[in-house]
């Protein structure tokens, strides 16, 4: 069993108050893997979360991960189910809600497939519905590059811009 905790890095950006990491391994039993991560206080540039946690259960063969991001203005929730196959780690989103605490609360419309390894990474399809809104994205990179694609219905333009605008408000 592996337990971390202190202060990290706090020059210039990205910066991150603590860093707590507790990982228990039996690599030579089960093959079980628990970890909890979790930063306070990241800052990079404008932007800051007050806590992000990531946990992680399970095997490399059958694993689940849960997602938390805490900030000022902005909540988000992920959960997921995975495996580690063929050099990369692959993961089914099956939940992730997000608040943004001006009334914008969106819900994953259906599952979505996340993949990294060596070779590159991959968002699959992922779709965020509310009452009226809709955002759906996907992208991904490898040895040409990278692509991405991202469209929104029904979504307030202050929600896509906050935080890369600042001199003009939007309703």
């Amino acid at each position: 069993r592996s337990r971390g905790r202190g202060d990290v890095y706090k020059g210039q950006d990205p910066r991150l108050d603590s860093l707590r990491a507790i990982v228990d391994v039996d690599p030579a039993g089960s093959g079980r893997t628990d970890a909890l991560l979790r930063l306070d206080g990241l800052r990079w540039r404008e932007r800051h979360a007050d806590s992000v946690t990531l946990e992680m259960q399970g095997t490399a063969g059958a694993y689940s991960a849960g997602l938390h991001l805490r900030g000022p203005g902005l909540d988000a929730d992920a959960r997921g189910r995975g495996r580690f196959y063929d050099g990369e780690w692959q993961l089914s989103v099956t939940a992730l809600d997000v608040l943004d605490h001006r009334n914008l609360k969106m819900s994953l419309q259906a599952p979505a497939e996340l993949a990294f390894g060596e070779r590159g990474w991959r968002v699959g399809e992922l779709c965020l519905r509310g009452d009226v809104a809709r955002l759906c994205g996907g992208a991904d990179s490898g040895a040409t590059g990278m692509r991405a694609q991202l469209s929104a219905d029904g979504l307030p333009l202050a929600a896509l811009t906050d935080g890369l605008v600042t001199a003009t408000a939007f309703d």
